[in-house]
């Protein structure tokens, strides 16, 4: 069921940054952040252009030290904010 659930977001997450299209058609620039507080779930998809410039151990390292530590204590907004901002960090330093 776990492994469902996980295969599940993924796919949805991947379908609606596709749909979407995040991010500038030339550059691919885009984030996608899905968070689903029923299902305990947070996903980054990054866009073409944003792997280029961090890893997904990074991006696994923002969520681990800026959101997850919030959601654990209920905090969802902060937790958010505090993620965001820690990604903009990230991708300044890169750029």
């Amino acid at each position: 069921r776990q492994e469902l659930l996980d295969s599940f977001f993924e796919e949805f997450t991947q379908y609606v940054a596709d749909k979407w299209a995040v991010g500038k058609e030339k550059t691919n620039k885009g984030v996608l952040i899905a968070i689903s507080k029923g299902y305990h779930r947070i996903r980054i998809q990054n866009g073409e252009g944003v792997k280029t410039l961090i890893s997904d151990d990074e991006t696994y390292r923002v969520v681990q030290g800026y959101f997850v530590h919030h959601f654990k204590e209920g905090n969802y907004f902060q937790g958010t904010k505090s993620g965001i901002n820690g990604l903009i960090i990230l991708l300044k330093e890169k750029m």
